[in-house]
């Protein structure tokens, strides 16, 4: 009986010092992205490949129309 408390309770140490690891794990990629915000330059090329992505479904879609839904 003593056995299975000592047994559990090793368990659940090891439950809780897992779950503090992945918590100072999230808190230390928190502190790096607030210390290093992502750069203007990558916003904007984000922005900017979105709008071409966008622009393209536009483009296939008209295709798509023109040619009765048949891409060839």
């Amino acid at each position: 009986m003593v056995q299975n408390i000592t047994n559990a309770s090793g368990e659940y140490s090891h439950i809780i010092q897992r779950k503090k690891q992945e918590k100072d794990q999230v808190s230390n990629e928190l502190t790096i992205n607030t210390q290093k915000p992502p750069s203007k330059r990558t916003a904007m090329d984000m922005i900017s490949h979105l709008a071409k992505r966008q622009r393209q479904d536009h483009v296939d879609k008209l295709d798509s129309v023109q040619t009765g839904g048949n891409k060839e």
